[in-house]
């Protein structure tokens, strides 16, 4: 945060705790972009922690979401998203011409 010398842990592991939904689970499909073999929980991680620094908020308060903030987060994923497609496409035309 800006202006404070230290983060809520508790609000942090909330937080976390959402972000690995994102991953998705039994239930849930994942989102695309988020593989967990290919390394990118890591990347998911480090755009939340850009993000919490610049914006001083977190995604998850108290058990309720906090829509702003996490639309934030989403609008700064879908830049690492449209990334990611467009490496995938990528890899797979070069796949498809050899």
């Amino acid at each position: 945060m800006k202006n404070k010398d230290f983060y809520d842990i508790e609000k942090i592991i909330d937080d976390f705790i959402l972000l690995c939904f994102f991953i998705g689970n039994d239930f849930l499909p994942r989102c695309y972009c988020f593989n967990i073999r290919e390394g990118n929980f890591e990347e998911l991680i480090e755009q939340y922690k850009t993000m919490l620094k610049n914006t001083e908020q977190y995604i998850n308060e108290s058990g309720v979401i906090n829509w702003k903030g996490l639309q934030k987060l989403l609008h700064i994923l879908s830049k690492f998203e449209r990334t990611f497609i467009e490496e995938r496409f990528m890899e797979n035309q070069k796949a498809l011409n050899k």
